[in-house]
């Protein structure tokens, strides 16, 4: 099975005969990448499937219609370069929780961009592009942190004014009925 990168998104798994038809449709081209188990990186299709590229047999015979009942293969995405193929799969979090809470309780303004990030983490990851959903995961936390310090100390500041304010009141001839 293998796994074609082109335009920066993948999309596979894929078996040979697939990939055949593919480059005679024109959807798979010999400078598109590929990728399949025991490759150490992705590679040009015209280098690493010749096969692929070469001219069709006379006579060629159609492929055997699929088996009933067959399971259709998972198209979970090859590991993107840069990314440890150990760690692929692994669950990245979005932080949402965070940042809904910081949105609600601390500070809006930066609380928005941290629910937006945040967001766009679980579709990334579904679609194959761990990278970007890693990166999504923490502009998330980045967002959500510093919403989280924004009302920390808007709060505190507005305590100390508070406070400041009631005692240059002078309320000490009031006189409170409890």
């Amino acid at each position: 099975m293998y796994y074609v990168g082109r335009n920066g998104s993948q999309s596979g798994p894929y078996p040979l005969d697939e990939l055949k038809k593919m480059a005679t449709t024109g959807r798979l081209a010999p400078t598109d990448l590929v990728w399949t188990d025991g490759m150490s990186e992705w590679k040009p299709a015209s280098t690493t499937l010749p096969e692929v590229f070469a001219a069709p047999p006379a006579a060629a015979s159609a492929p055997p219609p699929p088996v009933a009942g067959a399971i259709h293969p998972s198209y979970a995405p090859a590991p993107p370069r840069g990314v440890d193929p150990m760690h692929y799969g692994t669950p990245v979090e979005s932080y949402l929780w965070l940042a809904v809470l910081v949105n609600l309780i601390c500070c809006p303004p930066l609380g928005i961009p941290a629910v937006i990030y945040a967001a766009q983490v679980q579709p990334k990851h579904q679609h194959g592009d761990i990278a970007g959903a890693m990166e999504a995961s923490k502009k998330a936390l980045t967002w959500a942190i510093a919403a989280l310090l924004a009302g920390i100390l808007c709060n505190v500041t507005s305590g100390f004014a508070i406070t400041w304010w009631l005692n240059k009141l002078n309320l000490q001839h009031i006189q409170l009925p409890f």
